[in-house]
């Protein structure tokens, strides 16, 4: 059995994803340029990425690489935010929230970039993401996402009721939008 799943017996996903590589309890004195608290998708990003520019990193992390809210996420990669709009992100923090619309934009892309360049084996589909509408009045969220995304080189798309039912299976929806990264 795998032994995430032993420390968490009510979590699906350590039930069946392996167990991360065995790593080292820290001891002693340990020294490094840049010290990483927390070994999730961010942490993991940033330690790979300081090494890949010759920056000596050490992560401390408290259960095993990947687990926390990382690992449990059921695998989602979304590449947009729940509530606040490109617009409205930029609006209220400038040039700032231009590089943050962008880093989301590329986030997904990124992501599965990583994956191929590292041969990681992440059992990824780069499908796109689909958030799909639940009643018609939220159409005309979707279609303003679709706009202000399109604006700033996200390859969205907004989906009709078939297509949607295409795409999902369901005839519950009334249509949705497809971020294809």
């Amino acid at each position: 059995m795998n032994s995430n799943a032993v420390r968490w017996p009510n979590s699906l996903w350590a039930a069946v994803t392996p167990s991360g590589p065995d790593c080292p309890e820290l001891t002693g004195a340990q020294q490094a340029d840049v010290v990483i608290i927390g070994g999730g998708f961010t942490g993991l990003s940033t330690a790979l990425h300081l090494r890949e520019a010759n920056v000596d990193v050490a992560i401390v992390e408290a259960a095993e690489p990947g687990w926390g809210a990382s690992g449990r996420n059921n695998g989602q990669v979304i590449p947009t935010l729940s509530r606040p709009d490109p617009d409205d992100i930029i609006a209220r923090h400038g040039a700032a929230g231009e590089r943050f619309v962008a880093m989301l934009r590329d986030s997904a892309a990124d992501l599965f970039d990583v994956v191929k360049r590292y041969n990681i084996e992440a059992e990824q589909e780069q499908a796109g993401w689909v958030q799909p509408v639940h009643s018609p009045g939220r159409i005309k969220i979707a279609e303003r996402r679709v706009q202000q995304w399109s604006k700033f080189g996200a390859p969205v798309e907004l989906l009709s009721r078939d297509q949607t039912r295409d795409m999902l299976g369901s005839d519950a929806w009334y249509g949705g939008f497809w971020n294809r990264t």
